[in-house]
């Protein structure tokens, strides 16, 4: 089998788990889930984050 098989079988795996309840995600901090979704989706954060070092640092 190849490396993408095996995450493609893991992955059905997980979503077949997680239908019957028997997977279970790990919660977020309750302080990261206080901010959690704070950023509009539009928001390019990676685009913004590297923007805002770059004027900081000319």
């Amino acid at each position: 089998m190849t490396k993408k098989q095996i995450a493609e079988i893991t992955k059905l795996v997980d979503q077949i788990l997680e239908q019957r309840g028997l997977l279970k995600k790990p919660s977020l901090h309750p302080d990261v889930e206080k901010f959690a979704g704070i950023i509009p989706k539009e928001v390019e954060v990676r685009k913004e984050y590297f923007e805002h070092i770059e004027e900081k640092h000319k």
